[in-house]
């Protein structure tokens, strides 16, 4: 892993870059962004909601390379979603890193546990998930904008 990752509190000048990160992966696996309705949590990237309880990025040598969103989904759910790491950096464990802070953070709150959505053929992510403890759920209805949930429990 590389020594030189920084994570950071994302802010409204970082949605461009998030943005065209995002929209680049989604595109790779067939997916259209859609930052209006599906994915209109990383159409606000950078502004906070009554619901978001952190937005992180992850920047290699000053420049973004990834993004997340913890959100609240219930009482004692958290949500992550806006999960993408650029395709030129993927596999340098920049998503593994990220996506531990973001579980420090959630382990910080009275949150039991994180539900995400994906597809299967987000073969690296779903990897990471499976090898950071996330068990699968549920199969979802693909008009959701996702194929299946996941949960991670935070005891």
């Amino acid at each position: 892993m590389p020594n030189n990752v920084v994570i950071r509190a994302a802010c409204l000048a970082d949605r461009p870059r998030v943005h065209d990160i995002a929209s680049v992966a989604m595109r790779e696996f067939g997916l259209e962004p859609d930052f209006d309705h599906l994915d209109r949590d990383l159409g606000q990237f950078g502004v906070l909601s009554q619901t978001t309880i952190t937005q992180l990025v992850a920047e290699l040598d000053g420049e973004i390379v990834g993004s997340l969103i913890l959100s609240r989904k219930s009482e004692r759910v958290l949500k992550l979603s806006a999960f993408y790491v650029d395709s030129a950096t993927r596999g340098k464990g920049i998503g593994k890193i990220l996506l531990q802070n973001a579980v420090v953070i959630a382990k910080q709150t009275s949150y039991t546990s994180i539900y995400l959505e994906t597809w299967t053929t987000m073969f690296a992510a779903v990897h990471l998930y499976k090898s950071m403890g996330w068990q699968i759920v549920e199969k979802l209805d693909p008009s959701t904008g996702a194929e299946w949930s996941y949960v991670l429990e935070l005891n």
